[in-house]
């Protein structure tokens, strides 16, 4: 199934219903909230339910607060997150 870029709108960052998908790859990379993920669906909302994988990336990064997976670091991130 093909991916698509998916803006975290606030909530539980584990429910597919909060978030929204865009069609640019976010600005933002590392920081303490979830910005957006790279997830698998093409519908407003990703696949439901989120890959084990996302769900990971997602808990690792909201703890580290660094974009997922970190490492290793030239990996394809599936996980942004932003200060603001």
């Amino acid at each position: 199934m093909k991916r698509s870029w998916y803006a975290f709108s606030g909530g539980n960052p584990l429910d597919v219903t909060n978030y929204h998908r865009i069609t640019v790859k976010p600005g933002y990379i590392c920081g303490h909230k979830i910005c957006a993920i790279y997830a698998q669906g093409q519908n407003i909302h990703p696949a439901e339910p989120l890959s084990p994988n996302i769900r990971q990336y997602i808990l690792e990064g909201l703890e580290t607060e660094l974009c997922q997976p970190f490492d290793p670091y030239h990996s394809k991130k599936y996980v942004y997150l932003k200060d603001v």
